[in-house]
């Protein structure tokens, strides 16, 4: 009874922990969604939420790259739970309460695993703190669907462990994987199911008692795919699409851990960094992106991690101990000796992500557990010299690296906060000893220094100064958003708009650098931002950038940047044009500066301005659809150019309008067709419009060709054709017509029933499941 009592408190505890860990957005002074939280997660969980209040299912997102797969995009993570607070409420409340509950369930997941296996209360909330309160999840809070992902990975341990041990059905353990891809971070997903697979056999070695279950259990882990094939199919279809269907050497190894970021363990801040809340924010001499190579565990995390190594070699102790090692060597990425990177890149899916160093996320973990491990031997054998050797070798590294690795010339004059981590050491040391003697209170000291260690931290790591807050200019329609308002009142649908990240004059060249090189930025000329008011872009910011879009937008990044601007935006090419682009949204250039905004020139006029954006107008812009009286096949190589010069292959001016480039096999059409076009009605999952052809021609809508969608001429099937390499055609009889475009993926169809058939079987297997054994 006292044992249940104090786990009921201790996990309602670590539920309530991030209330207090985020207190400026419990105080509703700030939203929990720094960085790429704000310019992209929270736009598109908004945008979601759109689609579906205004009676549409989420399929399609019409709002980022002239239209692309919503679902399969899996960012968003529309089909997990925790994500739907932004169909309740604001964009603000909705983060916040989204984020609340991402590590509350991280924090209480970690914490039934522990206790699950086999740690005392104690070393269970150690485990929790650990996980929850560590640099990996707290670094990601940019990233909350890696958050929410990675939040599952203990509750399909502690599932899979129930299953084993008979307190739980294996349906439980399908349900979690599903839940557990339905966050949305594939990269996250795809280690986390390594791990969980390693865990299942690796037992099933060592015990033989339990080995046909945990075998049986590898079966309802795999169960867990079929469960959320409505999430893993259309996701598929849309990455052998995307600019992701195959991925360099390089690629793969962007964002590896460097070697130097071990001695972060120890020192958190030993590069520098650190916002000035509670360290002093010496200037960072790491690589750029700090949160993507920081796992911090807490000092005493390590001590009590070591004393579990030295006290408990069993074989649950030995395989975590083993998984943070082998999870730290591929964290390494192209860093990793023996060239370890080159073997891990021919293996087939993993090979397709890129930043090796979130595979932090098992290291950490792995510490969490063994830290819990290490609380439960230390209480059960009482060692004080096993805890004061741990203790002291930790201590030991960290006044190392303190010493020897900080930068030259600090000392505890001029850098005092770069010797926090010493007296951290000392304070966990003597902490470790006082709960290893067992002293009255030592768990509740215990707990305590931890905490503190990385509350000190987690504090000062970036998110406080980086999230905005709720009285940010985002929240409010901001001032490019009314100046688009009135220079185009009528339906947003009508036009797009292309967001430029670097200052733009059409009469000056070349075109700046963009923001991925310039430090100068501002807010709304960053492409997903615009999703949270109905606009239509033709930039965006999604990691599943469609391969053709990109080619076709002028070699488009998944991040809305133009390789080559200056040609796009300068040359004769007619890209944007044909992408119904009518603004530009460049960062404002001021009068006083040299090469201030010039006259008209060619393309572009200057419509207006707000504070910090220009706003140029498109003047050969083409409308959403129009009919174009010929067509002529080009291949794909000669269909870009045409594009990219204006020009056919025999040197003739290409005139949209008049032609459209379709794709060799196709027939090409001669003559002098064409007509009206008009958009009668636009959701994001069907486009219907009235057309009046002179004579035979080809509709051009400025949307993506994409598979699923289908087309009707006056209610029967018409075939879509790939117009202009990647726009969405139909061939078009004369006289008057009504047109409906439907997106109707048949991968969510058939994922939704793959995904409901498994659903049904686990279900009569639970339900049935006993009694069929019985007999």
């Amino acid at each position: 009874m006292r044992s249940s009592r104090s786990d009921l408190l201790a996990a309602l505890g670590v539920a309530l922990a991030p209330l207090f860990y985020f207190l400026p957005a419990t105080r509703g002074l700030t939203v929990l969604c720094p960085e790429d939280g704000m310019f992209f997660n929270v736009p598109l969980r908004a945008a979601a939420a759109r689609v579906v209040l205004e009676g549409s299912l989420p399929l399609w997102n019409p709002y980022i790259f002239s239209g692309m797969p919503l679902l399969a995009s899996a960012q968003g993570g529309l089909l997990f739970p925790l994500n739907w607070t932004y169909l309740i409420f604001d964009a603000p409340v909705a983060t916040n309460l989204s984020v609340f509950s991402s590590y509350a369930l991280a924090g209480v997941g970690a914490f039934l695993y522990a206790r699950r296996a086999g740690s005392t209360s104690a070393g269970a909330l150690v485990t929790a703190l650990v996980w929850q309160w560590g640099g990996f999840l707290v670094a990601q809070l940019a990233h909350v669907n890696v958050v929410q992902t990675a939040a599952m990975l203990p509750w399909v341990l502690w599932a899979l462990d129930g299953y084993v041990s008979g307190h739980s059905r294996g349906a439980l353990v399908s349900l979690f994987v599903a839940l557990q891809a339905f966050a949305g971070h594939q990269q996250t997903f795809a280690y986390s199911l390594l791990l969980v697979a390693a865990y299942a056999l690796t037992s099933a070695l060592t015990d033989r008692e339990a080995r046909a279950r945990y075998l049986r259990s590898l079966a309802h882990v795999a169960a867990g795919l079929p469960l959320a094939a409505v999430q893993l199919l259309p996701t598929y279809e849309l990455l052998r699409l995307s600019l992701r269907a195959e991925a360099t050497y390089e690629f793969f190894t962007s964002f590896s851990l460097p070697r130097r970021f071990a001695l972060t363990f120890f020192a958190p801040y030993v590069l520098g960094g650190g916002d000035g809340t509670l360290y002093f924010g010496e200037p960072y001499t790491g690589p750029p992106f700090y949160v993507e190579f920081i796992a911090y565990a807490g000092l005493l995390a390590l001590m009590l991690a070591t004393a579990a190594l030295l006290l408990g070699r069993d074989a649950r102790t030995i395989f975590w101990a083993a998984v943070a090692v082998v999870c730290f060597l591929l964290a390494l990425g192209g860093h990793a000796p023996l060239g370890l990177s080159k073997l891990v890149a021919h293996v087939p899916v993993i090979n397709l992500f890129r930043v090796p160093a979130r595979h932090l996320m098992e290291v950490e973990f792995a510490l969490a557990v063994l830290a819990g491990r290490g609380v439960t031997a230390l209480a059960e054998a009482r060692k004080g010299r096993t805890a004061l050797v741990a203790a002291g070798l930790v201590f030991a590294l960290t006044c190392l690296v303190v010493m020897v690795f900080g930068p030259v010339g600090s000392s505890l004059l001029n850098t005092p906060e770069r010797f926090a981590p010493v007296l951290v050491a000392g304070a966990s040391a003597l902490a470790l000893w006082h709960f290893a003697r067992g002293r009255r209170g030592g768990a509740v000291v215990l707990v305590c220094v931890l905490s503190v260690d990385l509350l000190v931290w987690g504090q000062a790591s970036g998110w406080r100064t980086s999230s905005p807050g709720t009285d940010h200019p985002l929240w409010t329609e901001p001032e490019t958003v009314k100046a688009l308002r009135e220079l185009a009142p009528g339906d947003p649908a009508s036009y797009r708009i292309l967001t430029a990240p670097h200052w733009f004059s059409p009469s000056v060249a070349p075109v700046p650098p963009s923001v991925s090189r310039s430090q100068d930025w501002v807010p709304w000329t960053l492409p997903d931002v615009y999703m949270l008011y109905g606009i239509h872009n033709a930039a965006g910011y999604d990691g599943f950038g469609l391969a053709r879009y990109s080619r076709l937008a002028g070699e488009m990044k998944v991040w809305g940047e133009l390789t080559d601007p200056e040609q796009t935006l300068r040359g004769e090419g007619r890209e944007v044009d044909i992408l119904n682009v009518r603004y530009l949204l460049s960062i404002r250039k001021r009068e006083n500066e040299a090469g201030g905004v010039g006259p008209t020139t060619g393309r572009w006029r200057l419509a207006t301005r707000t504070g910090y954006v220009d706003i140029h107008e498109n003047t050969r812009v083409l409308p959403r659809a129009w009919l174009a009286g010929e067509a002529v096949a080009l291949g794909e190589e000669e269909t870009l150019a045409a594009i990219r010069t204006g020009r056919l292959p025999g040197g003739s001016l290409w005139e949209p309008l008049r032609t459209a480039l379709v794709e060799t096999g196709t027939p090409s059409v001669s003559g002098s067709g064409g007509g009206s076009a008009e958009v009668t009605l636009y959701e994001p999952n069907r486009v219907e419009l009235k057309c009046r052809a002179a004579a035979p021609s080809t509709l051009v809508l400025s949307e993506n060709h994409y598979p699923g969608w289908a087309a009707y001429v006056d209610g029967r099937p018409a075939e879509v054709l790939r117009v202009n390499y990647n726009l969405r055609g139909v061939a078009m009889p004369a006289g008057e017509h009504h047109v409906e475009f439907v997106y109707r993926p048949e991968s969510a169809l058939v994922g939704l029933a793959l995904s409901l058939l498994t659903a049904l079987g686990l279900i009569l297997r639970t339900a049935f499941g006993q009694s069929w054994r019985g007999r």
